[in-house]
């Protein structure tokens, strides 16, 4: 047996993966870069369209993509849900969203969140179904689901500095906020999202975390919008 054969040969095909995986992170920042030179951006903006558009855009580009090409792979398919890490990890989040914000003083509500909230009735719900049902689903595939694998593959295979690494992305790349305290949020969410992924083997578990983590802090910041409104 040609060992030197086979070892190339499974390099070769290695690092195409690596690079299809990061090919799939490219596509998706692409996308998100696109408002910056489309100058009916702001006008959309306004009206509480763009994200809705960007949203859909980056789901329809990305999923079909990723169920092709890498839905397959290993530790990024569905993997097997355990309800007890599930119920841990959702708690877990839960406190690093309502728990963080009052430990660290100073803490406000984002610009951008409040502005959803004066948007009109139906866009407002638009905004609020993509990002519960659209945008957990192409930022698993893309963070947690190849970057991910580009990370561990690049560090070594180790586990904790891919997290990290990810985690650290995925929070700078969510260019609507300002805080630094929403970065660091994002970050701790994240680092829950790929123990998820870890531990379940796949992607479906961090999916239908994101996916509650974002209909829960929408609720509230809807029902906390009603209760201001109402006294005012």
């Amino acid at each position: 047996m040609n060992v030197d054969g086979y070892n190339r040969e499974y390099n070769i095909a290695r690092n195409k993966a690596v690079t299809g995986c990061f090919a799939m992170f490219a596509l998706f920042f692409s996308i998100t870069c696109l408002p910056l030179f489309f100058e009916g951006s702001k006008d959309l903006m306004i009206t509480g369209y763009l994200y809705p558009l960007l949203f859909g855009l980056e789901f329809l580009a990305i999923a079909p993509l990723y169920y092709l090409y890498f839905y397959k792979r290993e530790g990024m398919g569905r993997g097997n849900f355990h309800f007890g890490i599930f119920i841990i990890l959702f708690l877990c989040i839960l406190l690093i969203q309502f728990l963080l914000p009052f430990v660290t003083a100073g803490y406000q509500t984002e610009n951008w969140s409040a502005s959803q909230m004066r948007l009109d009735a139906h866009v407002f719900w638009l905004n609020a179904i993509v990002m519960i049902l659209l945008v957990p689903v192409y930022e698993e595939m893309v963070f947690r689901g190849c970057l991910f694998s580009v990370f561990k593959y690049w560090l070594g295979n180790n586990n904790y500095a891919a997290a990290v690494a990810v985690s650290v992305v995925f929070s700078a790349c969510h260019l609507q906020y300002i805080d630094w305290r929403s970065f660091l949020i994002l970050f701790l969410v994240s680092l829950m999202l790929v123990i998820g992924r870890i531990k379940t083997g796949g992607i479906l578990m961090p999916i239908i975390l994101h996916a509650l983590m974002n209909a829960v802090v929408i609720g509230i910041q809807y029902v906390s919008f009603l209760q201001y409104s109402g006294e005012a």
